[in-house]
């Protein structure tokens, strides 16, 4: 470890703790622990592979089922969401323009430019310069007469909408980003379920179930081992190269940690060089902009698809209340929404939570294969 820099490194976690622990993410500063143990119990999850999907949807018919669901949920929203198709809040315009740059991009999210397009991505440009981006959504998604690729991109426009129906106060709290992806992620799976009882088969949203479950787990190894930088240093206070026991690692564990160590000094280096040369240092260069956005999935994430699996039929109206009301409640008032609190949280198995979300995709791909060939042999 002779060739790190760890009066670089130190200040960077440092710079990183003391800016999380000053702005409104500091749950997971304050919380490394919890995140920890969370993480910890997703660990051993393994990546799961995408699959072809035979159904097609038309824009026209995606924003039609959207409103049918919003609707039925609460008529108010689907008012919003109507008017915010309308009114171009929402906008699905096509656009040549095409920003490879970071700062680009950067721009548009301080809102210097009011529309934004690359090649995968449609972005909503908010009031007040907030934003949203729906992800994952191909070009041919533009053209209403084009079908996409599949029924599973509904979920994007359900989530990225409930983002943009929560965030319209200018000063968020520490529980409104905790909550953010827990609230618009429950809405995907409560979409789904909404489908289900339609009559529409499960094997519809394949892929968003497999694209969600992929999303917990992608980074879960860096996720931890960077919490754990965290944790050492905040006890500590200063790293060097003697604070760490290697010989006590097991040989995957001792290589996954110095890569990371490695990774970050380099990542830090470079932002040096950039600083020298008077290049103007991205958000996407520190460590900061990250980590706890990551935390926000890795708690929300298999939080919302428990809640979706709840026998309470009141579970949508007590998720709505939460969003509601996230911005304005202490953390223990948001969770009595949702019939939580802390302590739950604390002994809930978010391994389990997420092995029975990896059961059900398997089972549901079982179940497609079995009807596809069954269809094949009638042929």
């Amino acid at each position: 470890m002779e060739d790190l820099d760890f009066i670089l490194i130190n200040e960077e976690l440092q710079n990183y703790i003391h800016a999380i622990e000053n702005s409104d993410h500091h749950f997971y500063i304050d919380n490394l622990e919890l995140f920890l143990m969370i993480a910890k119990q997703l660990q051993r999850a393994t990546v799961l592979k995408h699959e072809e999907s035979n159904y097609r949807i038309t824009l026209l018919e995606c924003i039609d089922y959207t409103t049918k669901y919003l609707e039925q949920l609460d008529p108010n929203l689907a008012k919003i969401f109507t008017k915010d198709i309308s009114t171009g809040r929402v906008n699905f315009n096509d656009s040549n323009d095409d920003f490879d740059s970071k700062s680009d991009i950067y721009d548009t999210m301080r809102g210097r430019n009011q529309t934004y397009r690359d090649n995968n991505n449609v972005h909503i440009i908010e009031e007040n310069n907030r934003y949203t981006v729906i992800n994952q959504i191909p070009k041919s998604f533009i053209n209403i007469e084009s079908a996409v690729e599949s029924y599973d991109l509904i979920r994007a426009l359900t989530h990225e909408f409930m983002h943009t129906y929560n965030r319209t106060d200018l000063d968020y709290t520490s529980n409104f980003l905790l909550f953010d992806e827990l609230v618009s992620i429950y809405f995907e799976f409560d979409f789904m379920n909404y489908m289900y009882k339609q009559g529409y088969p499960k094997d519809l949203f394949l892929n968003t179930n497999i694209f969600r479950y992929n999303d917990i787990i992608s980074d879960i190894l860096n996720f931890i081992e960077n919490t754990k930088l965290l944790l050492k240093i905040k006890k500590e206070g200063v790293l060097d190269q003697h604070s760490f026991n290697l010989e006590k690692m097991k040989p995957n564990e001792r290589k996954l940690f110095l890569d990371n160590l490695h990774n970050l000094n380099d990542l830090v280096k470079e932002r040096e060089q950039k600083r020298q040369l008077n290049h103007i240092s991205l958000p996407e260069d520190n460590l900061i902009f990250y980590y706890h956005i990551y935390s926000k999935y890795i708690f929300g994430a298999p939080l919302a698809y428990y809640l979706s699996k709840s026998n309470d039929s009141q579970m949508p109206h007590k998720v709505l209340n939460l969003l509601k009301n996230m911005n304005k409640e202490s953390l223990s008032d948001s969770l009595e929404h949702i019939d939580l609190s802390i302590n739950d949280i604390r002994h809930l198995d978010f391994g389990q939570i997420v092995r029975n979300m990896k059961m059900e995709i398997i089972e549901t791909r079982i179940k497609s294969n079995r009807n596809n060939n069954q269809s094949h042999m009638k042929l």
